[in-house]
C-alpha cells in the first residue's frame, strides 16, 4: 500500500464518511429486516389467532346450530302429535255433535233458538218448553189442549201487554221421549240461556207436574215438582170421558199459567227491573174469559187466586225487600238507587191481588227507600222536617221526586196508611214550588241529618185499616 500524500485531507475524510454512512446503511437494513421478521412474526400469530378464533366460532355455531335444529325438529314431531291429536279429537266431537243433533228432541236446531232468542232490544227471552208425556191417553185427550192453553196465555203477552221477552213454541218437539235425559240434552246446548221445561208425569193414581229451570240467576239445572192433581182413566166404550179430562186440563192450565207468570215476573224484576205483570194478565183473562174462551183461567181456580198473595209477597221479599238476603240488598244487585221506584210500581203492580197491609207496607218501604237516599233520619222525622221548612224542601226534591210523591199520593188514597197525611202536605208544597232548576240529586247530606235515629224507626208505624 503507498503511502498517503501530502494534501490528502479531503480524501480521507471523504473515506470516513463513506465508512460511516455504510455502517449506518447496514446497520439501518439489519433493524429493518428484523422489523419486518417480527411484524411477520407477529403478523403470522395474529393469522393464527384469528383462524384459531374463527374456527372455535364456527364450531360454537355449528353446535348452536345443530341443538337448535334438534329442539325444532322435536318441536315440529310434537306439533304433528298435537296436529294428529288434535284432529282426532275434533272428529270424536264432530261425531259426538252430530249423533247429538240427530238425537235433539226439538224442532229448531239449537243455533236457531239461541239466536231467536236474543231479542233486537237486547233482551234476552225466557224460553218455556212443554215437554211430551209419558200417557197415551193424556197424551191425546189433555196435552194438545193444555200446549194451546199455554200459547195463548203467552199471546197475551205479546199482543195485549207488549210484553215479547218470553218465547212458547207448541209442537215444538220432534218426537215423543220426555224425561230427564232429555232436559239434559237441551241444558247442554241452550246453558247459557233462561229455559224453563215443563214435564207432566203420569203414574197410576196421579199426575205429577215439574219444572225444570236454569238461566235465571244460574246455570245449573233445577229440578221440582210444582203440583201433583189425583187421576184416573176414564173411559166409557173406549171412549174417553170428556167432561173429566177438560176439568184436568183446566186445572192444569191454572196452575201452568200461574207458575209461568210468576216465574217470567221474577226474572224480568231481577234482570230487567219491571214490574210484575201477572195480576194485569189474570184480570184481563177473567174480564174477557166468555170472548177468549179461557181454558183454565187463573181466578177462577180458588187455590190459584189465593196462591196470587202469598207468592207475589215472597217475590218482594227474596229480590226487593228490607231483608239482609233479598236481591236489591247485595251490591252486586246496583236496584239502590232505584229501589224506591221499583217498590212503587211494584205495589201499583199487586195492589189487587195482595192483602190491604201488604200494599201499604210496600209503598211504606218505597218511601223508605226514597228518604234513606237523601238522610239518615227516619222517614218520619224527615218528612216532619221538610214539612214544617226545618229542612228546605227545594234542597231535597227535583221534577222527578215531584212526579215520584204524586203517584205515591194517588196509589195511598184510600188506603187508611200512616204516611198518607205526610204525602199530602209534601205534595201540597210541592204543588207551589217551581223545581225546574232544582239539580235533581243531592250530592251532600246538611249535617243537620247526621243523626243516629236506628231505634227511631221502630215505634213509628201506625197503620189503621
Amino acid at each position: 500500500m503507498a503511502p498517503p500524500r501530502p494534501g490528502g485531507f479531503g480524501q480521507y475524510q471523504f473515506v470516513v464518511s463513506s465508512l460511516i454512512n455504510s455502517a449506518t446503511a447496514i446497520y439501518n437494513g439489519k433493524k429493518s429486516r428484523e422489523q419486518q421478521e417480527r411484524l411477520a412474526v407477529e403478523n403470522r400469530q395474529l393469522t393464527e389467532r384469528m383462524e384459531a378464533n374463527r374456527q372455535s366460532f364456527q364450531l360454537e355455531v355449528n353446535e348452536r346450530n345443530a341443538q337448535m335444529q334438534k329442539q325444532l325438529s322435536l318441536q315440529n314431531h310434537q306439533l304433528r302429535l298435537d296436529e294428529q291429536r288434535n284432529n282426532f279429537e275434533y272428529m270424536c266431537q264432530q261425531a259426538e255433535w252430530n249423533r247429538f243433533l240427530n238425537t235433539w228432541p226439538l224442532i229448531n236446531l239449537p243455533s236457531v233458538i239461541r239466536q231467536e232468542q236474543i231479542l233486537s232490544d237486547n233482551t234476552v227471552a225466557l224460553r218455556v218448553i212443554f215437554s211430551k208425556s209419558n200417557d197415551a191417553i193424556f197424551s191425546k185427550a189433555v196435552y194438545p189442549r193444555v200446549e194451546q192453553g199455554l200459547r195463548e196465555f203467552i199471546e197475551l203477552y205479546h199482543n195485549q201487554f207488549r210484553s215479547k221477552n218470553i218465547i212458547f213454541y207448541h209442537n215444538a218437539f220432534s218426537g215423543t221421549l220426555s224425561g230427564g235425559a232429555v232436559e239434559t240434552n237441551i241444558h247442554y246446548a241452550l246453558k247459557e240461556l233462561p229455559v224453563i221445561i215443563i214435564d207432566s208425569t203420569v203414574l197410576l193414581d196421579e199426575i205429577c207436574v215439574s219444572f225444570t229451570m236454569w238461566g235465571l240467576g244460574s246455570s245449573d239445572q233445577n229440578h221440582f215438582t210444582v203440583f201433583r192433581i189425583p187421576y184416573q182413566q176414564r173411559t166409557v166404550n173406549g171412549n174417553i170421558v170428556v167432561e173429566y179430562y177438560q176439568a184436568i186440563t183446566n186445572k192444569i192450565l191454572a196452575y201452568l199459567k200461574f207458575v209461568l207468570g210468576y216465574a217470567y215476573d221474577a226474572y224480568n224484576l231481577i234482570q230487567y227491573d219491571r214490574p210484575p205483570l201477572l195480576p194485569q194478565v189474570a184480570a184481563f183473562e177473567e174480564a174477557n174469559k166468555e170472548k177468549l174462551k179461557v181454558r183454565g183461567c187463573m181466578l177462577a181456580d180458588p187455590e190459584v187466586k189465593a196462591a196470587l198473595s202469598e207468592r207475589y209477597g215472597e217475590i218482594y221479599d227474596s229480590v226487593i225487600g228490607t231483608g239482609e238476603t233479598a236481591f236489591a240488598q247485595l251490591p252486586e244487585s246496583y236496584k239502590k238507587t232505584i229501589l224506591h221506584q221499583l217498590r212503587l210500581e211494584y205495589a201499583e203492580s199487586v195492589k189487587d191481588c195482595v192483602a190491604p197491609e201488604q200494599y201499604i207496607k210496600y209503598l211504606d218501604e218505597s218511601l223508605d227507600a226514597w228518604v234513606g237516599l237523601r238522610s239518615s233520619l227516619s222517614t218520619e222525622e224527615f218528612l216532619k222536617e221538610i214539612i214544617s221548612g226545618e229542612l228546605p224542601i227545594h234542597k231535597y226534591f227535583s221534577d222527578d221526586d215531584k212526579t215520584y210523591f204524586g203517584k205515591l199520593k194517588a196509589l195511598y188514597n184510600g188506603s187508611g196508611a200512616y204516611f198518607y197525611s205526610f204525602v199530602l202536605q209534601i205534595c201540597s208544597k210541592l204543588d207551589s214550588l217551581d223545581l225546574s232548576s232544582v239539580p235533581p240529586a243531592i250530592i251532600e247530606k246538611p249535617a243537620l241529618l247526621q243523626r243516629n235515629t236506628a231505634n227511631s224507626e221502630k215505634n213509628r208505624r201506625r197503620i189503621s185499616l
